[in-house]
């Protein structure tokens, strides 16, 4: 789910270097993690993966995060807190708080 090599300090100079590269001064870019894709005939989901941009300039891979840049505002990171029943169908258990952290 996370590469231990991927430290917020290399996501956030990641972030930097594409915001120099767009260099934007109007509008926004939202990069989508994606949601899970449910097997037909059943109740169950295909094994999740995050949108590749997403997880390249996030670090993350859970379903639903929302990676948002703004030229005024800058980065933000939009995720959801996975409710107890979600947790179990994605593995995805990390807290909001924990999300952030290693986002950075």
């Amino acid at each position: 789910m996370s590469d231990p090599a991927e430290t917020p300090a290399r996501l956030q100079k990641r972030r930097e270097d594409v915001t120099r590269a767009w260099d934007l001064d109007r509008g926004i870019v939202l990069i989508a993690a994606g949601s899970p894709l449910p097997i037909d005939g059943t109740d169950q989901f295909h094994d999740f993966h995050a949108h590749a941009e997403h997880y390249y300039q996030s670090g993350l891979s859970h379903p639903g995060g929302v990676l948002a840049f703004e030229p005024n505002g800058g980065w933000t990171m939009f995720a959801k807190q996975l409710d107890l029943e979600e947790q179990g169908w994605t593995n995805a258990s990390e807290t909001l708080e924990e999300q952030s952290r290693r986002s950075g």
